[in-house]
């Protein structure tokens, strides 16, 4: 993601920081997220279904989602916040880039 940004040594030590402190905010919940999955591989081991407690664990799973999607947004809010104005410049264009290939990439697949 921030590759050809020339980041100083200060930046790429701050950014590890900032992984390494967000992988224990993650842990426990990816850990939840897939005792979720067991569970709801156990609920309908045989055909068996049982709504109600789906419906829990999917909206628990729905949680953990939006929980897991905040901190990676937060992630990348604080690393921005490191970066120089030239380098989020730089960081744009090459999202733009990344996203140009994307899409070609879906068209050719798509003919």
């Amino acid at each position: 993601m921030f590759r050809g940004l020339d980041l100083t040594d200060e930046q790429k030590a701050q950014i590890k920081q900032i992984r390494e402190t967000s992988k224990e905010i993650i842990k426990p919940i990816r850990e939840q997220m897939k005792v979720n999955r067991q569970k709801l591989a156990e609920l309908t081991a045989g055909g068996n279904f049982d709504q109600a407690q789906i419906q829990a664990i999917a909206q628990q799973q729905g949680s953990l989602s939006a929980q897991m999607i905040v901190e990676r947004e937060r992630v990348k809010a604080q690393i921005f916040q490191i970066l120089t104005p030239e380098q989020k410049v730089k960081a744009a264009e090459l999202k733009a880039q990344r996203q140009q290939k994307m899409q070609e990439r879906r068209q050719n697949r798509n003919e």
